[in-house]
């Protein structure tokens, strides 16, 4: 049975917080969300309330998760939770604080263990008070975008928690803190297990002493790009399982001693600023399921050493400049690869065959190479994929998409290929296909109609022709419709339904005539509406103002006509910030007034730029008037 005064301050701190599920959205996808507290209060005893721990002997409540609860609301600094005295564990993590500064009364709960406040919206400077929780074993206030540490307060919690096996502090404002003060984190080399320092602004150059700490199993230092590290190149025996060094600055060769931290399961070296070759000892992480050497200045060279690592799952060499044939006999040894990325290299020659061996891909991107051969053939077996990127394969000869579509996939981009004849049909599931800029003739087939999970579609940059199909508006989740570039006729389909998810069209460069339909209007989300170079005839769709989203809007070589009124709306267009009703024949001056109220342009480098192209009779003659207006707010 609880203690009367912990239910108390359990009841009150419950309702100092409104419900919504809002306020938990990013939860975690292993994590349930759902109103912890909605419950409490129903039962007498507070030690069977969800989320709470009590001591069986004492009764005190020893710990509290409320992680993922939909709590919202400003945290009170005085809040009764700091009441419960007892506290060992206490997890506060994805709920909503709105913006509510970390109270200095968390360092009174002396005997936490594990404390967590991360992704719950605090802000501000993380207190002193906090290096007296010299009983915790793991702290977590990652993921509060506006907290900040000084140095003062980092270099004591260093310092006074010295049995900490887990620190994570993503997104922590650490750029006050000089990366020889991290250097005190050795005072932890016998408990630190776990230690996360992405996106702290930390800079500076580092010593390399943290990634020899002798039990650390998982290290971030990632997304801090201006620190600098040199990886040891000799003597580095670590139980590392996880590193990630992605967008740091290491600078120079990778050392053979990378290849001694035999444990690693999870290495990301994402855009480190590498050079030179790939040293042959990472053949010797065999234990690795993940491997990220993408966008770095890595010499194309022998590898190998991938043969041997036969456990991975996940393999990205996007980006290295590799060049010539890819070795097929590699993929043949990867057989548990899922994601696969070896895009924006140079790697030439026939597709490997060896990829029809590797029949769990889910994700591959072969795009921006120089490939050549009959793909279709080679991932016949890939039943399981679900994306597939190959785009701007430059000697390809892809000339048939059928067999690409009757599969599980729901992300198919080939675009910049060569693709002609008919376009084929995307299957129910699919939810972008772009086919741009390709050879594709002939009309777009009602089967589209079937596609009804689209949420982008692009088709441009093609010679298609024939109408647009109706239901091409009508999809619930359709986001994006890229139509451009073609040759299509007839007019812009009339059935926009309401409630839509529509937020970019484009129909620019066709041969689409009659009038805007009025329908247009329910796209509320909308933000790009171009229907430039067409035949369209109308006058200025004055009633677009009301889309309170739409910053783009092309008119330009159509036939739209008369005078550009000014409406009542105190605000047209709100976010506008491209209006282009070029080459038309708009008669009268440009309304300036009305124009001036497009408050959105003036948000852009404080200028404006408009070209207007009028038609108006003086003396028998067309004069053409382009306008340049230049606003400074």
């Amino acid at each position: 049975m609880c203690i009367h005064y912990h239910y108390t301050a359990l009841l009150n701190f419950k309702n100092s917080f409104s419900l919504n599920s809002s306020a938990s959205k990013y939860c975690d996808g292993d994590q349930s969300s759902y109103p912890k507290t909605a419950s409490w209060g129903n039962d007498l005893d507070c030690c069977l309330w969800d989320g709470v721990t009590c001591d069986s002997i004492s009764g005190h409540v020893i710990g509290l998760d409320l992680s993922c609860s939909w709590l919202e609301g400003h945290f009170h600094p005085n809040s009764t939770i700091f009441q419960l005295s007892h506290l060992q564990s206490l997890n506060l993590a994805f709920n909503n604080f709105s913006g509510s500064s970390i109270s200095s009364q968390f360092g009174d709960l002396v005997t936490l263990t594990h404390l967590n406040l991360s992704f719950s919206w605090f802000s501000g400077e993380i207190p002193s008070k906090i290096s007296q929780l010299s009983k915790l074993v793991s702290l977590d206030l990652s993921w509060n975008f506006f907290t900040s540490f000084v140095p003062s307060t980092w270099e004591n919690l260093i310092l006074n928690v010295t049995d900490l096996r887990e620190l994570v502090l993503e997104d922590v404002n650490m750029s006050s803190i000089r990366p020889s003060s991290l250097s005190l984190l050795m005072n932890l080399s016998s408990s630190l297990v776990t230690l996360s320092l992405r996106h702290t602004g930390l800079q500076g150059k580092m010593e390399n002493d943290i990634l020899c700490l002798q039990n650390l199993q998982k290290l971030s230092l990632s997304w801090n790009e201006n620190l600098k590290v040199q990886l040891p190149k000799s003597n580095w025996s670590s139980p590392l399982r996880f590193l990630d060094l992605s967008k740091i600055d290491i600078s120079g060769e990778l050392p053979d001693s990378l290849g001694h931290l035999k444990s690693l399961n999870v290495l990301h070296l994402y855009s480190c600023q590498l050079e030179g070759h790939v040293p042959p000892s990472l053949g010797n992480l065999i234990e690795l399921t993940y491997l990220d050497l993408s966008f770095n200045n890595l010499i194309s060279g022998e590898i190998s050493f991938l043969s041997t690592l036969q456990h991975l799952t996940s393999l990205d060499l996007s980006g290295i400049d590799f060049s010539g044939q890819f070795p097929s006999s590699i993929l043949s040894n990867l057989e548990h690869l899922t994601f696969l990325r070896l895009s924006r290299n140079n790697f030439s020659g026939e597709i490997p065959s060896s990829l029809s061996n590797l029949e769990n891909l889910t994700y591959l991107d072969l795009s921006n190479n120089n490939f050549r051969g009959e793909i279709p053939n080679v991932l016949e077996k890939l039943t399981k994929l679900e994306v597939l990127y190959l785009s701007n394969l430059s000697h390809n000869k892809l000339t048939s998409i059928e067999d690409l579509l009757m599969r599980k996939l729901w992300f198919l981009d080939l675009s910049f290929n060569m693709l002609e004849g008919s376009l084929s049909i995307p299957s129910s599931i699919v939810q972008v296909f772009s086919v741009s800029n390709n050879k594709f003739i002939g009309s777009i087939s009602f089967l589209f109609c079937n596609a009804s999970s689209l949420v982008i579609l692009n088709l441009s940059h093609n010679k298609l022709t024939g109408p647009i199909p109706q239901c091409l508006v009508a999809f619930p989740y359709l986001s994006v419709l890229d139509l451009q570039k073609n040759n299509l006729v007839g007019t812009i389909p009339t059935n926009f339904p309401e409630s839509n998810s529509l937020q970019t069209l484009h129909f620019n460069g066709n041969q689409l005539q009659g009038s805007l339909p009025l329908s247009l209007g329910n796209c509320t989300q909308l933000q790009v509406l171009d229907v430039g170079e067409n035949k369209i005839e109308d006058t200025f769709p004055n009633w677009l103002e009301g889309l309170q989203e739409l910053q783009v809007l092309v008119l330009k070589a159509n036939k739209f006509h008369g005078v550009i009124n000014t409406s009542n709306s105190k605000y047209p267009f709100a976010k506008l910030r491209i209006f282009d009703v070029s080459n038309n024949h708009f008669e009268g001056s440009l309304p300036t007034a009305y124009i001036k109220e497009f408050k959105g342009m003036m948000e852009v480098n404080d200028r404006l730029h408009l070209a207007a192209s009028f038609k108006r009779k003086e003396k028998g003659d067309l004069i053409e008037e382009d306008t340049t207006r230049k606003n400074s707010v």
